[in-house]
């Protein structure tokens, strides 16, 4: 049983400003006795607070050894700490998996987690913890075989029990199956599956849900097609029976490479997942990738192609994924991810949040700037997490990779327009629902473009035409008067991406939009 180390410190240090405006909050925090952190999720859990769940590298009290371990925060309404608490030994240390995108999961007024651990005999072994909402555990299991057991995802069952997805390792030949762990409601395992297949014996479960309707589970991830020499990574949905017995394992991309990350059952009963997709393009020697969203009906899909699919809403870049996937109240898609700067930089990432309808049509996207450095410095940003909250908006974790280290805890509170507290990711005080002009009445094109932008309006428009970069900087400002076309140059800019907004004296901001400029 891992030894449980509760550390509450009332001298916090918090590194970068705690913004409040209409979005909600940005926090980085850098904990004390840590030397470097992994962000994982956050959760709200009322009274204006939230769970925040992470990692957190410790060398003091651990003998001399770089721990990782499981850290549990809890934060006020305005993302300050109100308490911290670790758990985790150097025989008994939990392992911060960084291809992962939910690795926590919220029930009614506890919280869960399956991971992977390494015990005092370096074996990797699986355990399920329950939390209550203070960051407590409240109970512990542990799953061991001949192999190592690698979960990465839970999600509840229909009989009140966990699903517990992710992949058995075989160093020794015996490849890499996909995990299926049954449990009761107390987490004691009722049964497991090791779910082979022909070929190229590796089948990774990365995301998966129960169909409430059939008892079907249904886990997303990927698989190799081919042999250990030659072999490709395809994205799979793999269905099984209420008991684990394989029914069927696709892929959806086609002949490129792909892969899944996440996935959700939505109103319809029908399942969205969302991943990465490859393209037939490249940068070099770099194949690029586009975020991937698929909707699919899980009965007869052996035959069946996706009900829709997009990979088209976004340029191709380097690095371009979608990690998490919620269904929104009115039926909406919200997916999360990172996409490069388009400019080929691998270390510097914009986080990405995207909107699409039920029936897969891409209504808008959001991109967030969070280096946390100078433009000369090198910061990663990828988004591990988000969950929706009570006012209509999100709350993500977001690992950031500084260079040098430390990276930190980061946090960040949306409203439902998307505002973060930032000015300039921000509409107006009183959000999008109060724009005295809808957006839908403006066309920009061409976007992307090489330089020139033109915006088109239904009816004449006079105010200041204001872009920024990324920076949040004003690069340009020019009044217009009764015009319905409006001509914005980024020539002499470079490649990146703009926002572009529309101001009126009396009407405040009535426009806002991305420009992406690339040649």
């Amino acid at each position: 049983m891992v030894v449980k180390n509760i550390f509450i410190c009332l001298c916090l240090f918090l590194t970068g400003a705690n913004l409040l405006a209409q979005g909600g909050f940005r926090v980085r925090h850098y904990l004390p006795g840590s030397i470097n952190h992994g962000t994982r999720d956050i959760f709200e859990i009322g009274n204006k607070q939230y769970l925040a769940c992470g990692f957190s590298s410790d060398t003091s009290g651990m003998g001399g050894y770089l721990v990782d371990r499981l850290t549990m925060m809890k934060l006020d309404s305005a993302g300050q700490i109100v308490s911290v608490k670790k758990y985790g030994t150097k025989n008994f240390t939990y392992l911060n998996n960084q291809f992962v995108s939910r690795f926590f999961y919220k029930q009614g007024n506890n919280v869960y987690t399956a991971c992977c651990v390494r015990d005092s005999n370096n074996k990797q072994i699986g355990v399920l913890i329950k939390f209550d909402l203070n960051g407590d555990t409240l109970w512990q299991k542990i799953y061991r075989d001949s192999m190592d057991v690698i979960p990465q995802m839970v999600t509840g069952s229909v009989d009140g029990g966990f699903l517990i997805t992710g992949f058995f390792q075989d160093w020794n030949g015996g490849g890499s199956p996909c995990m299926l762990i049954k449990t009761n409601a107390f987490g004691n395992e009722l049964w497991r599956k090791k779910i082979n297949k022909a070929g190229h014996n590796v089948s990774d479960g990365k995301a998966i849900i129960q169909d409430t309707a059939t008892g079907k589970i249904v886990i997303a991830g990927y698989q190799y097609i081919g042999n250990p020499s030659s072999f490709s990574t395809k994205d799979h949905i793999l269905i099984t029976d209420s008991l684990g017995n394989k029914l069927i394992q696709r892929s959806y991309y086609g002949a490129n490479d792909g892969l899944l990350i996440d996935l959700v059952q939505t109103t319809d009963k029908n399942v969205v997942a969302v991943g990465v997709a490859y393209k037939n393009q490249y940068w070099g020697s770099n194949q690029l990738q586009c975020s991937y969203i698929l909707k699919i009906n899980i009965n007869g899909i052996q035959t069946t192609p996706p009900l829709w699919s997009n990979t088209n809403f976004d340029s191709p870049e380097i690095d371009n994924s979608f990690y998490c996937i919620r269904e929104l109240p009115n039926g909406d898609l919200l997916a999360g991810g990172h996409i490069d700067t388009l400019s080929y930089v691998q270390d510097w990432f914009l986080i990405r949040m995207s909107r699409f309808s039920a029936n897969g049509g891409h209504i808008r996207s959001w991109y967030y700037n969070y280096k946390a450095n100078g433009p000369n410095e090198s910061n990663s940003q990828v988004l591990k997490s988000f969950n929706l909250t009570s006012d209509g908006g999100w709350v993500a974790g977001i690992g950031q990779v500084n260079f040098p280290n430390p990276n930190p805890l980061f946090y960040v509170k949306y409203d439902s327009t998307g505002c973060d507290s930032t000015e300039v990711y921000c509409l107006n005080p009183v959000g999008l629902q109060e724009l005295k002009v809808e957006s839908s009445k403006f066309k920009v094109y061409p976007n992307p473009s090489s330089g020139i932008f033109e915006i088109a309006s239904e009816s004449k428009l006079s105010g200041t035409v204001l872009v920024y970069d990324l920076f949040g900087r004003l690069i340009i400002s020019k009044e217009v008067k009764e015009t319905q076309k409006i001509q914005v140059s980024l020539e002499g800019f470079g490649n990146g991406i703009y926002l572009v907004e529309l101001r009126q004296e009396e009407l405040g901001i009535i426009f806002k939009e991305k420009l992406i400029k690339q040649l």
